[in-house]
């Protein structure tokens, strides 16, 4: 298997949420164990982070679905596509004025 077909087609946003995971977790944890004054920064602002970094395994996630084709059309073309067998030389566009 391929690193590619691991990874996918994002590998921006795969990058970005498993940095932002990892930041996260090491100022969590240096908010914990280090002797410091201000731990609580770091104790609430790591699992800020770690939550934000869903919006980048979000974006990871809608970026590797593949929607077939057939999805893609209006329903009447693919009606139409299944009767003729062309793939869309009878599709027609239907346009109506309106009126306000």
């Amino acid at each position: 298997m391929d690193c590619k077909e691991r990874v996918g087609r994002c590998f921006l946003f795969l990058f970005l949420a498993v940095l932002f995971d990892v930041v996260g977790l090491v100022l969590f944890l240096v908010g914990i164990f280090a002797p410091i004054s201000f731990w609580d920064l770091f104790v609430l602002s790591g699992p800020i982070i770690i939550f934000l970094s869903l919006v980048f395994w979000i974006f990871w996630y809608l970026g590797n679905l593949t929607v077939p084709y057939r999805e893609l059309l209006p329903k009447d073309a693919f009606l139409e596509t299944r009767r003729t067998g062309n793939a869309g030389a009878n599709m027609s566009i239907k346009r109506e004025r309106s009126t306000l």
